[in-house]
């Protein structure tokens, strides 16, 4: 999405692992923690922006701790955003560490934002975001949350579209089909819905539902969209074999709705699926 209001942007993956991570821990050859070199790797490449935006989950908030603190010694007045899970569930930590945390969805709000920055404005009242000025902490409210209609009119998910990937002792390359293969396999992972009505004490749902009930409902891109997603997926990677959906709550989705994405799915995408996170509502042999 950034992307696509602000061309110019570079976007980049640090992954975490691939598929032969497990393996590789098992035997002691690494593929834990990035070390001191890498994070001075990652620094660098961020640190050529004037605008640095960060995502991760809370298992790697303490990299992100890192990375940010290597990237103001390497540039003092580059400004940084923390997004994505942890800075939802925990701002508290990722304000401490970060000039901007965006504390809800963040596609409109960083639009919003962004306006702002560039042209000079007071872009501390933006929506949806906490901001560290003067020693004090501006707490904005969140947006609503965004409609089926504003997901539908979302740009496509960047799949090898001129990203960057970092390769641990390495350096960071433009990304191809190969780091795909390298890192999952030939499936292609993605998400359709949003939302869970669970307070399952393990997941960060139930903080969103803290901050916004609305996040019990679910809410989803048309079956039209998700399966031109796909099929634009395939395209590009036409050995792909397996789609997983990694939803909360995929087959609580409404019957007709399902139904829909069926019917379409067997007759334009024609390979396996897999569900990773679902609410066993509809299950039938067929």
């Amino acid at each position: 999405y950034v992307k696509s209001i602000h061309p110019d942007a570079k976007v980049a993956y640090v992954p975490t692992g691939n598929s032969y991570s497990y393996i590789a821990r098992l035997t002691g050859k690494g593929a834990g923690d990035l070390t001191e070199n890498d994070i001075n790797k990652v620094a660098q490449f961020l640190a050529e922006g004037d605008l640095v935006g960060l995502s991760s989950m809370t298992q790697y908030s303490p990299t992100v701790h890192k990375i940010i603190a290597a990237v103001r010694q390497l540039s003092p007045n580059a400004y940084i955003v923390w997004g994505g899970i942890h800075a939802i569930i925990n701002p508290e930590d990722a304000i401490k560490h970060a000039d901007a945390v965006c504390t809800g969805e963040g596609e409109f709000a960083f639009k919003t934002f962004l306006e702002l920055f560039k042209n000079g404005k007071d872009y501390t009242t933006a929506p949806s975001f906490w901001f560290r000025k003067d020693n004090n902490i501006i707490k904005n409210r969140n947006l609503p949350l965004m409609t089926p209609k504003d997901m539908d009119e979302l740009p496509p998910l960047l799949y090898e579209d001129e990203e960057f990937i970092y390769y641990r002792g390495k350096d960071f390359k433009k990304i191809n089909s190969n780091d795909f293969i390298n890192f999952t396999g030939l499936s292609y992972n993605t998400v359709w819905s949003i939302g869970c009505p669970l307070h399952c004490t393990y997941c960060g749902n139930t903080k969103f539902i803290e901050y916004d009930n609305a996040y019990r409902r679910l809410r989803h891109s048309s079956p039209r969209t998700i399966i031109e997603e796909i099929k634009r997926t395939k395209f590009k990677h036409p050995y792909l074999s397996t789609v997983i959906f990694h939803d909360d709550s995929f087959l609580a989705l409404r019957y007709e709705v399902l139904e829909e994405f069926c019917k379409l799915w067997k007759a334009e995408i024609k390979i396996p699926f897999a569900i990773y996170g679902l609410i066993p509502t509809y299950v039938r042999e067929d």
